[in-house]
């Protein structure tokens, strides 16, 4: 379902960029955004979800590296 929805946006991206590209206006832009963030949202709720599956996020218990 989310291989879908990502799929979805970055057309939309896709066609926006090269619509703004074409001709700059405030609109496309506006929705540029809004497509950036949909996907950046997406992309973190699968890293987040990742992370809870672990049980350890990567930051704890980093290892140390010591000389004897």
């Amino acid at each position: 379902m989310k291989h879908i929805q990502l799929d979805t946006l970055l057309d939309q991206l896709r066609n926006l960029e090269q619509k703004h590209q074409a001709t700059p206006d405030n609109e496309t832009y506006k929705k540029l955004e809004v497509v950036r963030r949909n996907i950046r949202t997406l992309l973190l709720d699968d890293t987040a979800q990742s992370m809870i599956w672990t049980n350890e996020p990567f930051t704890r218990n980093p290892i140390r590296w010591t000389h004897s």
